[in-house]
């Protein structure tokens, strides 16, 4: 069975990289790559939704992990709205939290040529951490290397994070 499971996310992994890059969610639920968010927001009245998991490392022989689910909509015409719900489970002990926040795109999606520009802030609560996040992110269409290739696209941005711990 543990065989077949890594059979299985091999082969989507495989196809995955066969496809086009584009950002998904970050591990707050904006849209982007994983840590950080991108001057992208889901198309019109569309919503993305998002499983992750992430291996946080073994730490004095406990294994420690984050699971969430998370989701990101646009609300209106440059607006995007974002959050999410997560199970933390550090040193035998099991935490669930939330994330919520919100992007504003400043220029529309619709010109690849153009520089988009995106400002958000969000918050995250999980059991004894709480974050706060303040960011601005510049996103460029760089074109494609060759014909039939995954289009590059780059990505700029500064991010103030504070971290409270009880």
């Amino acid at each position: 069975m543990k065989n077949s499971f890594k059979l299985a996310l091999a082969t989507v992994a495989l196809a995955a990289l066969g496809t086009g890059a584009r950002a998904d969610l970050t591990i707050n639920g904006e849209v982007g790559l994983p840590l950080n968010p991108t001057a992208q927001i889901p198309q019109q009245e569309g919503f993305r939704v998002q499983g992750n998991y992430y291996e946080l490392g073994d730490i004095a022989g406990v294994d420690n992990k984050i699971y969430s689910i998370t989701a990101a909509g646009r609300a209106g015409d440059m607006l995007e709205i974002n959050g999410g719900v997560h199970r933390l489970d550090y040193f035998n002990e099991k935490d669930t939290g939330f994330s919520l926040g919100a992007k504003y795109l400043f220029t529309r999606e619709t010109d690849p040529e153009r520089v988009r520009l995106a400002v958000g802030a969000g918050l995250t609560d999980i059991g004894d951490v709480s974050s706060q996040r303040v960011y601005g992110v510049a996103t460029k269409y760089l074109g494609r290397v060759t014909e039939g290739r995954a289009p590059i696209t780059g990505h700029l941005g500064i991010r103030y994070d504070r971290f409270d711990i009880d």
